[in-house]
């Protein structure tokens, strides 16, 4: 009697078993294939024939090439201890602000490689519009700064304030001629006007001649020649 229940116990636990594999078995191929679709590449002829409907898949970047686009998409375009990037508004045209100027700076202290591969990075990130202004502003920046520095050497500190108002208009002009009256009022106006009142209280008859020479060559190196170019985070020298 104990045997013949032993016995239909373990035929109830084999039919079970065998019920619960046929399930298993059923399904298991799709998921086992989908599976195997997600890690064949799309281009070889195995994904190509995983697509639904044998249609041919759009190719996909390997796992490594995807990883670094997306960190290359991430980052910023140029940073200068905080981020200052270059942008475009929604009408796809280039933001003109301090980041812009500080981006701009970054590229022209570049090396000339390190600066080529940042600019086929902004034309491949920026809309059309901007990427060509901002190259456009670039090359008129560079121009303006190789002008500025060969008419006031760093050698060139005015020794009074009149010298030094002359040479605050003087770049002042330089720079609305290379970079257009709005676009040099947006990059250099504020410091102009901060130039123009350090210049002034230099003129005062209480200053003594030494804090007077002192105010005058500050006015010079901060606001009136070009100031060294910003400096990428992990930028190698030129």
């Amino acid at each position: 009697m104990h045997k013949h229940i032993a016995w239909w116990v373990a035929l109830s636990l084999l039919a079970a078993a065998a019920i619960l594999w046929s399930r298993l078995d059923h399904t298991a191929p799709a998921s086992r294939e989908l599976a195997r679709a997600s890690t064949v590449p799309a281009s070889t002829p195995e994904g190509l024939a995983a697509a639904p409907g044998g249609a041919a898949p759009a190719a996909t970047a390997t796992p490594a090439v995807a990883r670094q686009r997306s960190a290359d998409a991430a980052a910023p375009l140029f940073i200068e201890g905080l981020e200052a990037t270059l942008r475009a508004d929604e009408a796809g045209s280039l933001i003109i602000d301090d980041q812009t100027r500080s981006a701009l700076e970054t590229l022209i202290g570049m090396s000339a490689a390190e600066r080529e591969q940042r600019k086929q990075r902004l034309v491949r990130e920026l809309p059309a519009v901007a990427a060509s202004e901002a190259l456009d502003l670039l090359q008129r920046m560079t121009d303006y700064r190789t002008a500025a520095t060969q008419m006031f050497p760093i050698e060139a500190a005015p020794n009074s304030v009149a010298d030094a108002g002359a040479m605050l208009e003087t770049v002042h002009q330089l720079r609305v001629d290379y970079l257009g009256e709005q676009i040099a009022r947006k990059f250099f106006g504020r410091e102009e006007k901060l130039g123009r009142i350090l210049i002034e209280s230099a003129d005062k008859p209480a200053e003594d001649t030494a804090r007077t020479a002192t105010n005058l060559r500050a006015a010079f190196g901060m606001f009136i020649m070009p100031r060294p170019p910003s400096r990428a985070i992990g930028q190698r020298d030129p």
